[in-house]
């Protein structure tokens, strides 16, 4: 029978996240037995047998699970994995919900909104306060001009569909429900906690009945469509709900209302990669960055104007208004309410947001906006904000102190942090594209090769060019770029330039140079802008590359860039690419992470993207995106006055001794190693993920191209599907034992950067099995294979590595397991484990039958189905998994 929902309905015990996965589990089992009793039988025996194998150290189970799937049929074999993925995504739900639990419980009964812990405001202030002895009016002032943005980027990682996050969505509330049904006192056969049950089971059966897989590549607009879903349905409404508790907050702490949060202060904002980053992206054209900046010009709009109408219909004073609201008012010429004289500016608000969202969703679908909404268009966010300010001072001044407070602050609030465009657009494109863009213009003009110049050649020309207002190309050119002559890909660069001069205030945020290497990378940028009179929308920055041991070499760069940006004067702003997994630079620890930065690095400034599934993780929840605000928020504050450990002379060397052996190593198996490639193509779904509709970006940079050309993406991606996730950890053991055992033993006990890095690796190997890349091996080796003994063999060899790597974290920390005493890693790897398990043994029997052509006509599309479903349950359980 199924636990009666009491089992949700109780005091908060260590036990609530399991019944909560077992009342979701047993829900859908029972869908999927009324459905299939074979399915559902297999999935029983699998699920008992992973447990047996993971929990009972019983390895022969192990050996009977790949046996029982060897005798699946291809559409029993596509209903298994289909059950065990959405097991897992169940599960994501539940731990998602608990989180919320916890973190309520954490400040039940407090006077403060946020719990009493290090990484939250209230800990970050209290430590300013009482540790650093900062005054009250420092830490405002601190507070006031911090800046944190939040880039939102679209990966292959988040490839569920937004049908299925919805389902999830409303699955997470349902527990919520149940929770707030334990106050009640109802018992467990009142008609509430029936209907709950009932309705719970209805959104089950839906979601089994539903396809979860993408039938259509997505499209760059898609993937903007469906970050700005998450902005529009999630932090729309958190972000005015947690500046409200940190305005509470400093009001508490500081010292009474005049020490709050000013309404226009945005500590936390927000932009976008998505439709904007082509680097490497054919998808990614001019009109669509003008669509999708259209588009979010267009939401802004329409959603600005929900909250004017509320207001509408709430402030309907007619007398009181102060001279400003009574000069504003009596500006408007056609509108009604002529004695209330809020709504009369309201309704004019009202209005022309509704002609801005016009005109923006009829560019956005590549027509002419309507004259007579142009006339009207609301383009800075002034036009918005004062005569929403001087309503709220007339409020406040006549005595309607707690109206004011109410929705017109939260309105003023998002305004501050969202504008008129909701999400800026960030321009990306690869270095090469403007040195190819700018050598065509040379050469037009009679100059030669910028290509083939020195720097130094580049740079003098560069200077001179933007120190003078002459332009490059010939009169009108710029309009009609198609005529010149140039290729198709100079002619994209520079269009999408000229789009970009062209769009609205507040449209852009930065333009980002992927692969800068040189001062020239740079100045070319700003010379194209510059030609397209790009004025204040956009600013050039550079991105690094990624090598194994970057972990341990990017400390001393960003020292160096610090340094330099003191020497000239510059105020430096660092942009972390933050991925979900270690080899891509992710931290889930992101408190931790960004105290222990070199100093003078982030000075209140903090630039980050959160990517694919991590932005489902961190904002697909309100209380969870508030949680994440609330971190971000607290570690940049903190860290302004945060004691930094500055490294011993003895640690930079075994750093760098470190770093270079684990690099060297690194090296010389991916790129030395003459099996690697093929080894890796054989024994990872590489190859299958490039058929897959899980993203608008091609896999390679070159299509034909080797492991190099990989994008950073598939590569860790490909890796993260088997469980070996050979990038996070190869060379960490040649590296740590390069250095003096001793030496790093006391890094990692005194230093935080090390202690991080260590962490994080250890974090990806306690996810890694040996167990379950060895049947990776073992399926898709075949006999047959000339160099089927040399795959054997360094498939071995990067498990024995991979060992040697938990060995080393091991003895350099201390620990006695790998999950480094974090509670919250082991409790999700005790729930996800036996169906992580299971979906891998599947994945790798489908992908032996799909590449031995062991199937029929009919079984194929089946079996690409079940390898598609197993792909997208591992990334949920993994949660960082690219």
């Amino acid at each position: 029978m199924a636990p009666a929902l009491r089992s949700l309905v109780r005091d908060l015990d260590a036990k609530e996240l399991r019944s909560d996965v077992n009342f979701l589990g047993w829900g859908l089992g029972d869908i999927i037995r009324q459905e299939n009793q074979k399915v559902y039988d297999h999935v029983e025996s699998l699920r008992k047998n992973a447990k047996a194998f993971r929990f009972e150290g019983k390895d022969d189970k192990f050996a009977h699970m790949v046996q029982e799937v060897r005798s699946l049929s291809a559409d029993e074999i596509k209903s298994t994995a289909r059950s065990f993925a959405h097991f897992m995504a169940l599960s994501n739900c539940a731990e998602t919900h608990h989180r919320v639990r916890e973190m309520n419980a954490a400040r039940l009964n407090e006077d403060s909104p946020f719990p009493r812990k290090e990484d939250s405001c209230r800990g970050a202030i209290e430590a300013l306060l009482a540790q650093e002895k900062m005054t009250p009016k420092e830490v405002r002032e601190a507070l006031m001009s911090q800046r944190v943005e939040l880039v939102l980027t679209a990966h292959p990682t988040e490839i569920n569909r937004r049908t299925m996050l919805m389902k999830h969505r409303r699955v997470r509330e349902m527990l919520d429900e149940a929770d707030r049904l334990k106050v009640s006192g109802l018992k467990e056969t009142s008609y509430e906690i029936q209907e709950l049950e009932r309705k719970m089971q209805r959104e089950l059966a839906s979601i089994w009945a539903s396809d979860e897989l993408r039938r259509v590549k997505p499209t760059p607009m898609d993937e903007a469509r469906g970050g700005l879903a998450v902005v529009e349905s999630v932090l729309w409404h958190a972000v005015p709900s947690y500046l409200r508790k940190l305005d509470f907050e400093m009001q508490r702490q500081l010292g009474g209302e005049e020490m709050g949060l000013p309404l226009e202060a945005a500590p936390i904002r927000f932009a976008s990669w998505m439709a904007g980053d082509r680097d490497g992206n054919p998808n990614v054209s001019p009109e669509a960055t003008m669509r999708v900046c259209a588009m979010n010009r267009w939401r802004a709009a329409a959603l600005l104007a929900q909250d004017i109408s509320e207001l509408y219909v709430e402030l309907s004073m007619s007398k009181g208004f102060s001279p400003d609201v009574v000069s504003l008012a009596a500006q408007i010429e056609e509108a009604p309410d002529s004695r209330e004289l809020y709504r009369r500016i309201l309704y004019d608000l009202h209005e022309r947001l509704n002609a801005t969202a016009r005109a923006n969703e009829a560019r956005y679908r590549a027509k002419e906006p309507a004259p007579e909404d142009v006339a009207v268009e609301l383009e800075e966010v002034a036009d918005v904000m004062i005569p929403l300010r001087a309503i709220h001072e007339s409020l406040l001044s006549s005595g309607h102190r707690e109206i004011a407070k109410g929705n017109l602050e939260d309105a003023i609030r998002r305004l501050a942090v969202f504008g008129l465009t909701i999400v800026p657009l960030d321009v990306r494109q690869e270095s090469t594209r403007h040195m190819e863009a700018v050598d065509a213009i040379t050469q037009m003009l009679g100059l030669g090769s910028y290509a083939q110049w020195t720097e130094d050649t580049k740079i003098n020309w560069l200077c001179q060019e933007l120190s003078t207002p002459r332009p490059l190309l010939p009169h009108g050119a710029a309009a009609n770029l198609s005529k010149l002559g140039l290729p198709d890909t100079v002619v994209d660069t520079l269009d999408t330039v000229r789009v970009a001069s062209q769009l609205g205030a507040g449209s852009l945020g930065a333009y980002v140079i992927s692969q800068a290497r040189a001062a020239s990378d740079v100045l070319a940028v700003a010379l194209l802008q510059k030609e397209f009179d790009m004025k204040g929308s956009a600013s050039a920055a550079g991105e690094g590359g990624n090598a194994s041991a970057g972990h341990m070499l990017r400390y001393r760069s960003q020292e160096q860039l610090a340094e330099l940006a003191d020497k000239f004067g510059i105020e430096l702003s660092l942009f972390h690419g933050k991925g979900g997994t270690v080899g891509r630079g992710g931290s889930p620890a992101v408190f931790r992470a960004v105290l222990a930065h070199p100093p003078n690095t982030i000075n209140g400034r903090f630039r980050i993207t959160e990517q694919g599934e991590m932005i489902t993780q961190s904002f697909g929840n309100k209380a969870v995106a508030e949680l994440t605000l609330d971190t971000y928020t607290a570690a940049v504050l903190r860290e302004k006055r945060y004691q930094h450990v500055l490294p011993k002379k003895e640690w930079r060397e075994a750093l760098s001794t470190a770093a270079e052996a684990s690099c060297a190593h690194y090296r010389k198996v991916v790129r030395e190693t003459p099996v690697f490639v093929p080894f890796f193509r054989t024994v990872t779904p590489e190859l299958e993920l490039g058929k897959l509709n899980i993203g608008s970006r091609p896999a390679k940079r070159n299509p034909k191209g080797g492991v190099e050309s990989l994008r950073a993406i598939p590569w860790i991606f490909s890796w993260s599907q088997t469980r070996c996730h050979l990038p996070a950890w190869l060379g960490v053991a040649q590296g740590l034992q390069a250095a003096p055992a001793n030496v790093l033993h006391e890094m990692y006990t005194t230093w935080p950067w090390f202690r991080e890095i260590i962490d994080l690796i250890a974090m990806v190997l306690a996810k890694a099995d040996t167990t379950v890349a060895a049947n990776y091996d073992a399926q898709l080796i075949s006999d047959k294979m000339a160099d089927a003994k040399e795959l054997r063999a360094l498939g071995v060899q990067v498990r024995q590595e991979l060992e040697a790597a938990r060995a080393h974290i091991l003895e350099i920390s201390g620990k006695k397991d790998l999950n480094m005493d974090n509670a919250v890693l082991a409790r999700e790897l005790e729930v996800r484990s036996p169906y992580l398990d299971s979906l891998n043994v599947m994945q790798a029997e489908v992908m032996r039958r799909l590449r031995n052509g062991e199937f029929t006509e009919e079984e194929e599309p089946v079996l690409q189905d079940a390898l598609l479903t197993t792909i997208t349950g591992l990334a949920a359980g993994l949660r960082n998994s690219g």
